[in-house]
């Protein structure tokens, strides 16, 4: 979401133009810009799990610690493929933001960050299936638990590698497409 707002401070500064007009491809320029983002959101994360191990003296089991990495690897993957995917709606049209700020804390909700997706209501749950972040969350808490098995972790990992990819797809796809079209016509608002 900030890589959104970001994009959306470039719209109404002009600077989105000149981005556009410059040799470097949009896709380009928004994934770098998304992926300093995510790393950026990823101090607070650590800062977190060490404040939870210094203050709540909670230590994750030492044999599970690659399922934490490839977990946390998997979740920032996510977060910076669907992050991609939410800040070139604003490339493509104005009245996506309006959009994008009513599913913030949705997304958060959906994704199992505020509390398990588990005590969402059954019609909310299905939502939840299609955000890579949730399986990644889901595979991250999982791994912090002693004795977790290890294919259950590969069922939340693949899936959300899986949907990541597709947006990833998705993504690739639209930003190949306004970028021609905003070639050809000349304007940002090509959609």
């Amino acid at each position: 979401f900030t890589s959104f707002y970001d994009i959306l401070a470039d719209r109404r500064e002009g600077v989105l133009e000149l981005i556009v007009g410059s040799p470097t491809p949009l896709f380009t320029v928004l994934t770098i810009r998304t992926f300093t983002n995510v790393m950026t959101g990823t101090i607070s994360l650590l800062l977190s799990i060490a404040a939870t191990i210094l203050i709540f003296d909670f230590l994750p089991p030492a044999q599970n610690l690659p399922a934490i990495l490839v977990s946390l690897g998997i979740l920032l993957l996510s977060f910076w493929c669907m992050g991609i995917f939410i800040v070139h709606l604003q490339a493509v049209s104005r009245i996506t933001g309006f959009l994008v700020n009513y599913l913030e804390l949705p997304v958060t909700i959906l994704a199992g960050f505020m509390f398990p997706p588990e005590l969402l209501p059954g019609w909310a749950r299905w939502f939840t299936g299609i955000l890579p972040m949730s399986w990644a969350v889901r595979s991250l808490n999982l791994s912090f638990q002693p004795g977790t098995a290890l294919s259950t972790l590969w069922m939340y990992w693949s899936a959300a590698l899986g949907i990541s990819t597709l947006f990833l797809v998705i993504t690739a796809f639209m930003s190949r497409r306004v970028h021609n079209m905003m070639r050809v016509n000349g304007e940002l608002g090509s959609i």
